[in-house]
C-alpha cells in the first residue's frame, strides 16, 4: 500500500504592488529627508492612505536620483494586502 504525506501547503496572498514617480525641489530631498524615508522602509501606514486602510500599505522604498534642472526624480515602492489574513 502506497505511503502518501502532505509536505506543506501554498497559500496565494492577493498583494497589489504599485509605485509612484515624483519631482522633488532639490531643497526638500535634504540628507534629513534621505533619511527619514531610509527609516520608513519596511513600515506600514499608520492610518488611511491611498485608499487602503491602516496596516494595509507597506512601503518598500524608495529609489531617484537628481535631474539636471536641479529637481529629483524619486519613485518610491508599495505592496498593499488586505488586513486580516497572511498579508503584509
Amino acid at each position: 500500500m502506497p505511503h502518501y504525506s502532505v509536505e506543506g501547503v501554498d497559500i496565494a496572498v492577493p498583494v497589489y504592488h504599485f509605485s509612484e514617480t515624483h519631482y522633488l525641489p532639490d531643497a526638500i530631498v535634504s540628507p534629513a529627508y534621505r533619511g527619514t524615508l531610509f527609516s520608513l522602509t519596511g513600515k506600514v501606514n499608520g492610518g488611511a492612505f491611498k485608499g487602503f486602510a491602516a496596516g494595509e500599505c507597506l512601503f518598500l522604498g524608495a529609489a531617484g536620483a537628481k535631474r539636471g534642472s536641479g529637481d529629483w526624480e524619486i519613485t518610491f515602492r508599495f505592496a498593499a494586502s488586505p488586513k486580516g489574513g497572511a498579508g503584509v
